[in-house]
């Protein structure tokens, strides 16, 4: 079997251990005057895999009525967006996340994520409905 060195970090550790290097990066600075540069380089690119890279599950409801699970990404769109998109308010794509008929997820903050292949199959069905 082949021997892998390395690590495997999903996006909440890659995030955690960027705060923590970026706290020894700013006791270096301190106490020392100076970090390496491959500390802050390797610090700025774990918060940037982070970002990009928050996955996470959700319920949703499909059209047969069945739970489903969804992933909810980086690609994510706000109820802003969501709401351009498909021609509603905010508070109208907020009601869409909480029912399931939006794949979406919460935010710590109590913001929704609404997944974008569910906003545009949304979109697209309300534009045939229109039609």
């Amino acid at each position: 079997m082949p021997r892998v060195d390395g690590y495997l970090l999903d996006a909440g550790q890659a995030a955690v251990l960027a705060r923590a290097l970026r706290g020894r990066i700013r006791d270096a600075e301190r106490l020392d005057g100076g970090a390496p540069k491959d500390w802050r380089d390797l610090a700025a690119e774990l918060a940037a895999f982070s970002r990009e890279t928050t996955v996470v599950q959700v319920s949703a409801v499909r059209e047969s009525g069945k739970a489903a699970v969804v992933t909810v990404g980086a690609e994510s769109l706000t109820t802003g967006q969501a709401a351009g998109l498909l021609g509603l308010t905010r508070q109208r794509v907020g009601a869409l996340c909480r029912s399931g008929d939006l794949a979406a997820m919460q935010t710590a903050g109590g913001h929704w994520r609404v997944d974008r292949a569910s906003a545009a199959a949304l979109a697209a069905r309300r534009k045939e409905r229109a039609g």
